[in-house]
């Protein structure tokens, strides 16, 4: 299964558990908050209510240090 990463056309806000409220899709639908949440499972991702497209998420952490 191949994936794109649409991550800079797309809107959203907090996770909540496993899933990710998307505000904007790739295709530019707008949905309101709680509206459209997408998963992090790839293998049953989560289709736009609009164009269709199956979308899931994937979590980057990132730990830093301040010094000075």
């Amino acid at each position: 299964m191949k994936t794109i990463n649409v991550t800079r056309h797309v809107e959203f806000g907090w996770p909540v558990g496993d899933h990710l409220v998307l505000t904007k899709c790739a295709c530019g639908a707008m949905f309101a908050a709680g509206q459209f949440m997408i998963g992090v499972h790839r293998d049953n991702p989560t289709r736009c209510p609009r164009c269709g497209r199956k979308l899931f998420f994937a979590g980057n952490i990132r730990v830093y240090e301040v010094r000075g």
